[in-house]
This record gives structure tokens, C-alpha cells and sequence, in this order.
């Protein structure tokens, strides 16, 4: 038997943290949050256009799991951590180039919901 320990939304839907015993079925939805809708700091275009599409695709699974980006205020990504850099600007960390984002996700924020 295949078992996986998630976050998930059972068939009455409640979130909870559990065992899923059937993880054939599968619904798996990744970072669709406030900040990456239509009006978020990372804006992906057009990005409420799915979530009717996810709400309609989660009843036909018997688990349904979602992830969540979420940042620390301090994250070495954020331009906001980096006086005088800007928005999308590459710097180099000691594990190679990186481009600097606006907060975005943050912890404990509506915006990471």
C-alpha cells in the first residue's frame, strides 16, 4: 500500500495533516496564492482564471493538496532585504546568481494565503 503523510483537504473539507492511503488520486495544487493572482506583488497573468478550473477538478479527487510559498520577512530573495538594488536585479550568493523579488508570500500575511 502507498502511504504519504500531507497537509491535504479530506472529502468533507477539512484541512488536516494525516496519512493519505489512496495516493493514486491526486489532485496536486501548487502555490495558488494571493500573491500570485491578478493583483499580488508577483503577479502571473491571467492566474484567476484557473481557480475555477481547481475548484472543479478537486471534486473529482478523493485528495485534493496544496503547497504554499512562504517566506520569512528576512529572505535573502527579497529586494527589500538589499538597500540600493532593485526590483528583479541578479546578484551573486555564495551558491550562484540570483534574482531579487519583491516581498512576496510572506509568512503569516493574507498575502501568502
Amino acid at each position: 500500500m502507498n502511504v504519504a503523510r500531507a497537509l491535504f483537504r479530506n472529502a468533507d473539507g477539512q484541512t488536516m495533516l494525516g496519512a493519505m492511503t489512496d495516493v493514486k488520486d491526486v489532485l496536486l495544487v501548487i502555490d495558488m496564492q494571493n500573491d500570485f493572482m491578478s493583483c499580488g506583488t508577483l503577479a502571473v497573468p491571467r492566474a484567476d482564471e484557473i481557480v475555477p478550473v481547481i475548484n472543479r477538478l478537486a471534486q473529482r479527487f478523493s485528495n485534493v493538496v496544496l503547497t504554499q510559498d512562504w517566506h520569512p520577512r528576512s529572505h535573502l530573495s527579497f529586494v527589500t532585504n538589499h538597500p540600493g538594488r532593485h526590483r528583479f536585479e541578479t546578484v551573486a550568493f555564495p551558491y550562484g546568481e540570483h534574482v531579487l523579488r519583491p516581498s512576496h508570500c510572506v509568512q503569516d500575511s493574507l498575502d501568502a494565503a
